[in-house]
């Protein structure tokens, strides 16, 4: 309740339009050389989950109350916070998700390629979360979990794809440890970059 109405008919709008590109893929299968019908493995190539720009205050009883610095800057990047996004993000983009059910239903794989806008998705029970979010809509939840694939760092098929989000080469926005993104000696919270720092602080 707390989207501006113009963000939230933005929102909207990239929700069909990902929700017709998936529907589509769906319903148009790929076909290989001998003519054989073969389910698509579609590869979102990091950033597909905007965490780090999505700017809501928690509320209601269920919620962690924001800080007095969240309440001025907007969301640590802790484990709880990035699963409150997750759930604002699912509900803003049923459509999406509802799509990605139908797509794994229909024999389809997904894999979510880690990028550094959804760097979130490192913890575990954000990938549950996002899991969760996808098999309520699903005909058979259990068999679309094993189509779904996350890669921390980037997506290889030998002698056909190696597939890289391209933060990786910016200093100012790769991690120093892409395989463990956290805070030195804390467990559950991301290690900023100087970009997470930036839109944060100043942006």
């Amino acid at each position: 309740g707390e989207l501006p109405f113009g963000a939230l008919r933005r929102a909207v709008k990239q929700d069909r339009a990902v929700r017709d590109f998936i529907d589509y893929h769906r319903t148009n299968p790929a076909v290989d050389p001998d003519g054989q019908v073969r389910p698509w493995r579609l590869i979102f190539n990091g950033d597909t989950f905007d965490f780090l720009h999505l700017d809501v205050q928690p509320r209601g009883v269920h919620a962690p109350a924001p800080t007095e610095e969240e309440s001025v800057y907007g969301l640590t990047f802790e484990e709880n916070r990035s699963l409150w996004k997750l759930g604002v993000i699912c509900s803003v983009h049923r459509r999406t998700m509802q799509a990605l059910a139908r797509f794994l239903d229909a024999g389809h794989e997904i894999v979510f390629v880690v990028g550094n806008h959804d760097v979130d998705l490192w913890f575990q029970n954000v990938r549950s979360g996002l899991m969760d979010a996808i098999q309520m809509y699903a005909k058979d939840p259990e068999a679309i979990a094993a189509r779904i694939t996350f890669e921390p760092w980037f997506y290889f098929e030998a002698d056909r794809a190696y597939i890289e989000h391209g933060h990786r080469f910016d200093p100012y926005n790769t991690f120093p440890d892409p395989l463990q993104p956290l805070v030195m000696n804390r467990e559950r919270e991301l290690a900023p970059t100087f970009g997470h720092f930036s839109l944060r602080y100043f942006c």
